[in-house]
């Protein structure tokens, strides 16, 4: 016996690839601008919708697959940028508004 694996690469790991690999352009927007915040939230919300469509196609097995981890730690990295672009954006509001007041 031989598990298919072709269908999960092309419908799951290669989008997810794909958000993982994209998530690092929220970096190169400038943070005095707004589509940072939405962009970091728009991939996150694509990466949690992604799971939730894999979530019932995946075998059940005693041992985690490692789809599931890979999806796991997908989402725990989108998630931790959209964090740090969160901080850079208050930290850069408020260097900006304490030179502009001084």
């Amino acid at each position: 016996m031989e598990r298919a694996y072709q269908y999960y690469t092309s419908r799951f790991m290669l989008p997810l690839m794909a958000i993982s690999l994209v998530s690092f352009v929220v970096f190169w927007v400038p943070p005095s601008s707004r589509e940072r915040l939405a962009f970091g939230t728009i991939l996150v919300a694509c990466q949690v919708l992604l799971a939730v469509m894999v979530a019932p196609r995946v075998p059940q097995v005693k041992d985690p697959v490692v789809m599931s981890t890979y999806v796991s730690y997908n989402l725990y990295a989108s998630f931790l940028a959209l964090l740090v672009s969160l901080a850079s954006i208050s930290f850069w509001n408020k260097v900006h508004s304490f030179i502009h007041d001084s």
